[in-house]
């Protein structure tokens, strides 16, 4: 673990499932494909992305509901609470971990890409500095395309 790491704890909305984060993410990302936003009804996922050697469930393993969010884009396979409904995070084709934002709460954490911006579904985020990745960074399988107006 790296010196400048912290460990924080995040609950489901019921306070039944509990899981560990090791800080600092990868990456704080939008994304834009029709997998996260079928698994968030929304037009876009904030999220924070980890390793899988970063994030646990510590806690409520009774509570532990698994499924899928599939899309022409891939498949996330979620881990929510069964009592709540909330989602705790999901892993995704690259082997990496999403923790949205809004489960994490941290206002300090801001978004430093967005992903899939040629999925967009609004142009909300037209004016923002970000870079905006046609599908994903090279690094991680993606073309590493960027969007240009």
């Amino acid at each position: 673990m790296e010196s400048n790491s912290e460990i924080q704890a995040y609950q489901c909305n019921c306070n039944a499932l509990t899981i560990e984060i090791v800080f600092p993410a990868a990456a704080i990302v939008i994304c834009h494909c029709n997998t996260c936003r079928h698994l968030t009804n929304q037009s876009s996922y904030h999220q924070a992305v980890f390793p899988t050697d970063q994030v646990r469930i510590t806690d409520g393993p009774l509570f532990i509901k698994f499924w899928q969010s599939t899309s022409e884009h891939g498949t996330l396979h979620v881990v929510s609470c069964k009592q709540c409904n909330t989602i705790m995070f999901h892993t995704n084709k690259f082997g990496l971990i999403g923790v949205g934002l809004d489960t994490i709460n941290n206002k300090e954490l801001q978004p430093t890409m967005h992903l899939n911006y040629q999925h967009r579904v609004d142009d909300q985020y037209h004016q923002d500095p970000l870079i905006k990745f046609i599908d994903f960074p090279q690094n991680i399988g993606g073309t590493g395309s960027v969007f240009t107006e």
